[in-house]
């Protein structure tokens, strides 16, 4: 289902925002398309739209999905003060459940449910809350190293 017209006309800064984001993640374009479940072709006429401030309409399943993407990646910058511990974090294997060697990134790029435990384990982290951590703290949860050139 695509929105009416009138509802798709804030849609193009979120795609301008979403491609900040996976510029930002390293994503390509296929990934990014497989992450809001969107054809990769369409994905580009849509950015490219946005890109120009022309009105950008979406499903509800691709805007669902990119509210989520965006909630995780605000929840990352506010654990996190570095780019680099926010890159890590997403791309790097992860031993906490519920991600289980498997990075963030790799667990929201499954499917839709992966989407939400991402999130929803980064919101409990924000809350004090972290789920399958079972009270060892955050250095179960990350373990992240930063090189400096």
């Amino acid at each position: 289902m695509t929105l009416p017209i009138d509802s798709a006309i804030s849609n193009a800064p979120v795609l301008r925002t979403i491609s900040r984001v996976a510029a930002i993640w390293h994503l390509s374009d296929a990934d990014l398309a497989g992450l809001i479940d969107m054809p990769p072709a369409d994905l580009r006429v849509a950015m490219t739209a946005a890109q120009d401030g022309e009105t950008v309409a979406l499903s509800c399943v691709a805007l669902e999905r990119l509210g989520h993407l965006l909630g995780i990646y605000r929840a990352l910058r506010d654990l996190f003060p570095i780019e680099a511990q926010r890159l890590a974090w997403i791309r790097e294997p992860n031993a906490a459940t519920p991600f289980d060697g498997t990075s963030p990134l790799a667990l929201l790029s499954r499917d839709a449910e992966g989407l939400l435990i991402v999130r929803g384990f980064l919101n409990g982290w924000l809350a004090g809350d972290l789920p399958g951590a079972t009270g060892v703290g955050c250095d179960l949860v990350v373990n992240v190293t930063i090189h400096e050139k």
